[in-house]
């Protein structure tokens, strides 16, 4: 399968988000959410039951915008203040990717765009808490930080090392996990050089051109979940 239609229905998702601002903006994110929910359920539904192509396929936007949708509802809710416990984010987290991964081996495929959406959600409310700040002095804050380059060049370098990996002898499972790991290894040297040449000096060039000043309040007040135009909202507390 190509590439490109794996990722068609997240660029068509990313054009679609002016109008999903504007929506979040006047109804909130609760309700746009299940709308996306609901459109994915009735979309996979359709097709389960025997409707006409495309009517059931997970590359189209219907079937993706739940878990496009769920990233913004994160987003919203870190900014409100809200993310979880280390203990309570574990047990939601372990539940979702259990029930993702469930969905999707038992052909249970009716529920799989929402089950994962769960299971994508979860760790950012997880990591924007107590966790996130107990890792942030770590290499996989740094790591984070190139994420973005990383996700850029995984796939061209998969492309490019695809046939010299799989002239290395012992078959596929060799190839996987040898060619997993120089792919990484690769991927991450190249990440480095983009991040520096590229990510930074564009950050620096923003700042300088657009300078934001965050005055923080000395009482923190309470936070409408809806209202993400502020930024002086409180650090994140765990519930």
């Amino acid at each position: 399968m190509a590439r490109s239609q794996v990722d068609a229905p997240a660029r068509r998702a990313i054009l679609l988000f002016p109008l999903l601002v504007l929506a979040w903006r006047r109804w909130g994110i609760v309700p746009v959410l299940i709308v996306a929910v609901a459109l994915d359920l009735a979309w996979r539904g359709s097709g389960a039951l025997g409707g006409p192509a495309p009517l059931g396929s997970d590359l189209v936007v219907p079937a993706r915008l739940d878990q496009f949708v769920a990233g913004m509802a994160c987003a919203v809710a870190i900014r409100a203040g809200f993310t979880w416990s280390v203990r309570r984010g574990l047990v939601v987290f372990a539940i979702a990717t259990l029930a993702a991964l469930g969905t999707s081996t038992l052909d249970l495929g009716v529920f799989t765009g929402v089950a994962w959406a769960a299971a994508g959600s979860s760790p950012v409310l997880l990591l924007a808490g107590p966790l996130g700040r107990a890792l942030g002095d770590t290499v996989l804050d740094r790591f984070g930080a190139r994420s973005f380059s990383f996700y850029l060049l995984h796939q061209p370098v998969l492309l490019v090392g695809a046939p010299v990996v799989a002239l290395l002898p012992g078959g596929t499972p060799v190839q996987l996990v040898v060619g997993g790991a120089i792919a990484f290894l690769v991927t991450v040297a190249a990440a480095e050089l983009l991040y520096r040449g590229v990510e930074l000096p564009s950050h620096h060039a923003g700042r300088r051109r657009s300078p934001v000043t965050v005055e923080r309040p000395a009482t923190p007040a309470r936070v409408d979940a809806r209202d993400d135009g502020r930024d002086d909202l409180p650090e994140p507390t765990p519930v």
